[in-house]
């Protein structure tokens, strides 16, 4: 008799935790709800930033190659003013009436020297 009563008692001890834990999911989901409407931001990078711890405990290899993957591309997006060519300014010679356009390579007048 006493084991039964044991495992009633340890029957509704599960229930009353079951419904506590039914009552903290749905409040936090009306709170993530409240959050996306009142600071979308915040939320979203939060939610970010749980994805990404997810991914660095499951698979921290592949969030290794992912972050030097974005890092690199921000460098080389940062960088696109160096890599890319200026301008190309046109002057025009008063004497001949030609157009004369710089040298390509900022190099003598040999092309092998570059």
């Amino acid at each position: 008799m006493k084991i039964i009563g044991i495992l009633l008692l340890a029957g509704i001890v599960l229930n009353v935790l079951q419904a506590a834990l039914s009552v903290l999911l749905v409040v936090g989901l009306i709170g993530l709800i409240v959050g996306i409407l009142l600071r979308p931001a915040e939320t979203f990078g939060l939610l970010a930033f749980g994805m990404l711890a997810s991914l660095l405990k499951t698979h921290p290899v592949g969030c290794i190659w992912i972050g030097s993957l974005t890092l690199i591309m921000m460098m080389l997006k940062r960088d696109r003013s160096v890599i890319t060519r200026p301008p190309v300014r046109v002057q025009i010679s008063q004497q001949t009436n030609v157009a004369v356009l710089p040298a390509v390579g900022g190099g003598g007048g040999n092309p092998s020297q570059g």
